[in-house]
C-alpha cells in the first residue's frame, strides 16, 4: 500500500472544490495510506476548525480521518528544525477563511 503525508492546504482545497479535491477522494477509495502525527492532527484540527462556512463538511473530513482504516499513525524518530521560527511571519496564525458573497 501506498503512504502519503497530505498538506493542511490540500484537505482546506477538498473543501471548496479545488483540483486537489481528488487526492483527498483517492484517498477516501483506499488507494493510499495517510500517514499522519500528533502535531500534524493538531494543524488539520486547528485550521480546518476555522473555517466557518465549511465547518459541517470540515467535521465529517475530520472525523474520516479519525476513523478510516487506511490512516497511519506514526511517530517521528528524529526532529528537527528546518525553518528557525519566525516571530514576524504572523500570516499564517492570522489568516482567516475569505467570505462568500450572499
Amino acid at each position: 500500500m501506498r503512504k502519503a503525508v497530505v498538506d493542511t492546504n490540500v484537505l482546506v482545497s477538498h473543501l471548496f472544490g479545488g483540483n486537489p479535491r481528488d487526492v483527498v477522494l483517492l484517498w477516501y477509495e483506499g488507494l493510499f495510506d495517510l500517514c499522519v502525527t500528533d502535531a500534524i492532527l493538531a494543524e488539520y484540527s486547528e485550521v480546518l476548525g476555522r473555517g466557518h462556512e465549511v465547518g459541517e463538511d470540515a467535521g465529517r473530513l475530520l472525523s474520516s480521518i479519525a476513523e478510516a482504516p487506511n490512516v497511519r499513525h506514526v511517530w517521528p524518530r528524529e526532529r528537527f528544525r528546518a525553518v528557525a521560527a519566525d516571530p514576524s511571519d504572523t500570516c499564517s496564525s492570522s489568516a482567516r477563511w475569505p467570505r462568500r458573497p450572499m
